[in-house]
C-alpha cells in the first residue's frame, strides 16, 4: 500500500520486522515505526530505516545486504544511492553450494549458465553506474589478501 498512510506504513513495519531473520534480533517496533514516520515513506526508506536502526543497535555506522543474485539495478531502484559492491565467487564453488542447497532444483549446468548471464548483467550495469556506485571484486582475492597464508586449524 501506500506508505503516506500511517495504517499501511504500520503495517509494512510489522511485516518486515516479522521476516524470519529479523524476528530474533527483537528489535523495538514502535521506535522502527516513529524513525519510518519520520523518514522517507518509501519501501527504500523502510529498509533503511530497518537497516539503520539494526546497525546503531550494534554501534555500527553503515549496513550492508548480501542478497545473493540481487542485480545491481534492483538495488539502485530501491535505494537510488546505493554503493554496490559486487562479490563474485569462482563458479564452481557457488555451483557446489547451490545444489546442496534445499530450495534450489535447478540442475548444475543450468546454474552455471545463470551464474554467468547474471555476472554479465550486473558487470554491464555497474559500468554504466560507474565507479562511485559500483566496485566488482573476486572473493578470492578478498581472502587472500586478508589470510595470506592457509589457516591452520
Amino acid at each position: 500500500g501506500d506508505l503516506r498512510d500511517d495504517v499501511a506504513l504500520e503495517r509494512a513495519v510489522r511485516a518486515t520486522l516479522d521476516f524470519v531473520l529479523l524476528e530474533s534480533l527483537d528489535l523495538d517496533t514502535a521506535a522502527i515505526l516513529a524513525e519510518a514516520k519520520a523518514g522517507s515513506r518509501t519501501y527504500g526508506g523502510l529498509l533503511e530505516t530497518v537497516m539503520n536502526h539494526i546497525a546503531s543497535t550494534w554501534g555500527k555506522a553503515r549496513w550492508s545486504d548480501k542478497t545473493p543474485w540481487q542485480a545491481p539495478t534492483v538495488a539502485w531502484e530501491l535505494l537510488p544511492d546505493a554503493q554496490v559492491v559486487h562479490i563474485v565467487r569462482d563458479p564452481r564453488d557457488v555451483i557446489a553450494s547451490s545444489v546442496e542447497a534445499p530450495w534450489i532444483d535447478e540442475r548444475p549446468l543450468d546454474l552455471a549458465r545463470a551464474w554467468a548471464r547474471f555476472n554479465r548483467r550486473a558487470a554491464r550495469e555497474g559500468a554504466d553506474a560507474g565507479p562511485s556506485r559500483y566496485h566488482r571484486v573476486r572473493y578470492e582475492d578478498l581472502v587472500n589478501e586478508f589470510f595470506p597464508t592457509p589457516l591452520q586449524w
